[in-house]
Order: C-alpha cells, then structure tokens, then sequence
C-alpha cells in the first residue's frame, strides 16, 4: 500500500509540474491537475492540502540545496581563514570548484528554478527572489563583517549594497539561462564567463 501511496504521489508532482510549466500557477487548477494525474480531485487532497502545496513540494528541493551552498560558502566557521584562500588560491582552483557548483544546481534542479523564476506569481512563493536575495545579503554581509576583523590588512569591508549586486547578478545569470534554454555547453560557457568575471572583480576590490 504504501508503494501504490508513492506511485500516486509522484504522478500529482509530474502532473503538476507540467501544469504549472506551461500555464504559470495561477493559471493552473487541481481539476487539470487530477486530470493529467488519472485521478480524482478528492484523491489529490489526500495527498496535498491544495494546489500551493503542491507547488511547494515540487521547488523545496531546489531551494534546499540553495540553502546548503550557501550555509557552505559562507559559514562563520571558516571566515577567520575564507580571506587569505581566496586570495592565494589559484584562480583554476578555486574557477573550478565555483563552476561545478554552479553547473550541478542548474543542471540538477534547472525544472525547479525555472518554476520558482518565472512560473511562481500567485503562489506564496512569487516574491522568493526578492525575499531570497534579502535573505542571502544578510548572510553575506554577517559573514564579511567577521571575515573583516581577521584581515584587516584587506580591503573587504563594503556597503550592504554591493554585496546585494553580486546576489542579484547570480539570481539573473540563473534566469538567463532558463528563460533563454540554454544548451549544457552553452550553460557551461555562461558559467565559466560569470566566475571568471566575478572572482577577477572581487580580487580586484578586495587587493586594492
């Protein structure tokens, strides 16, 4: 029984999915939903509370595994070293590590950003880039105000502002590439240009 459970419940994601893809959630309704699903629409409540539970169950992941880059990439565990390694690390290195993160979120969750992006108006998740972005500033900016009381000798103390840029440019890099469906080489090659840009420009600053 609990398998027949599983089996239902990925068909109203897969459904759904589809759904919310070509009509945009406010578009869409559970009746089209349980349609595709070759269910009812009671079946569909017993599984879901409503249509924006659905939708949120289909995104969580991707915004998990946001949520983990950053915990990892801005942990105030590692900012007493984070200066001196971005600095002396090779560029390659370091080129390497930001492009493969990078490359594994789009690649692994592209169906899910691309309905948090550009699908999500009316849902309680339409104003998640504006309320992510807030969200990631404060992080940044805790964790590079740490990262400024053990290296000094860096300039790397700057407005609230400019750490909010580089947020809001990784948010559009990732709506480029679905709104323009780029192709993987394609994707890689915007990726790859964003990193090089970015660690060059914050290198710049950060030495000056």
């Amino acid at each position: 029984m609990g398998s027949t459970n599983t089996s239902i419940r990925d068909n109203i994601l897969k459904a759904a999915e589809q759904i919310f893809l070509r009509e945009g959630f406010a578009r869409a309704n559970v009746r089209d939903i349980a349609k595709a699903a070759y269910i009812s629409v009671s079946d569909i409540y017993y599984y879901f509370k409503n249509k924006n539970d659905i939708f949120c169950t289909l995104v969580q992941p991707a915004i998990n595994e946001f949520d983990r880059i950053i915990h990892d990439h801005h942990n105030l565990d590692i900012a007493d070293t984070y200066m001196s390694e971005f600095v002396y690390t090779s560029f390659d290195k370091m080129q390497k590590g930001l492009i493969d993160t990078f490359l594994n979120l789009i690649n692994n969750y592209r169906t899910a950003f691309e309905l948090l992006l550009t699908r999500a108006e009316g849902s309680s998740l339409e104003n998640f880039t504006d309320d992510y972005i807030d969200k990631c500033t404060h992080i940044v900016v805790a964790f590079m105000n740490k990262v400024n009381i053990h290296n000094q000798q860096f300039n790397c103390r700057y407005d609230k502002l400019t750490y909010r840029l580089q947020i809001v440019w990784t948010f559009q890099l990732m709506n480029e590439i679905i709104k323009h469906k780029l192709k993987p080489k394609e994707t890689k090659k915007a990726i790859e240009d964003y990193v090089k840009f970015e660690y060059y420009g914050w290198r710049g600053l950060i030495a000056r």
